[in-house]
């Protein structure tokens, strides 16, 4: 007799970890950077990861050069900064998108920025990656107090 099929595969559960980081384009400004700009960055992201494209968020984006003029890391010309957050299953898999976007040392199919690239962003001229954040998922809120004894009579 054959074996019975195996079960579908379950959905995948909800993230229960993320990641948060900010990506900085030369090529790019806020005003450049339109629904298309954003639909590309997030596949291109997505792609790079490995991950599904629902799993990346944008949070915002901004002009690197209008705030925090003194502090010059390495952005000559400022460019776009975008932050945005990716959501995975658990903190191992964070962790393999955290060090994927600060160890450069292993060569990886394609790099981010050959990825932004792929994906549509033709403009860029450099990137830089902000230091990711390992987020947990928010707690759960905690019950509610009990109700105050009544005061006796």
């Amino acid at each position: 007799a054959l074996p019975p099929p195996p079960p579908p595969p379950a959905p995948p559960p909800p993230a229960r970890a993320s990641v948060a980081a900010e990506l900085t384009m030369g090529g790019y400004s806020a005003a450049s950077f339109g629904e298309k700009e954003r639909d590309d960055f997030v596949r291109a992201v997505a792609y790079y990861l490995g991950v599904d494209a629902n799993a990346v968020t944008i949070t915002g984006y901004d002009d690197g050069t209008s705030e925090n003029r003194r502090r010059r890391l390495s952005e000559e010309s400022g460019g776009l900064r975008v932050r945005f957050v990716v959501d995975v299953s658990d903190t191992d898999v964070a962790n393999e998108v955290a060090t994927a976007f600060t160890d450069t040392t292993t060569p990886s199919a394609t790099t981010l920025q050959e990825s932004l690239y792929i994906m549509g962003l033709r403009q860029i001229t450099a990137i830089s990656v902000s230091v990711p954040v390992l987020a947990a998922p928010p707690p759960s809120p905690p019950s509610p107090p009990p109700p105050p004894p009544s005061p006796p009579s």
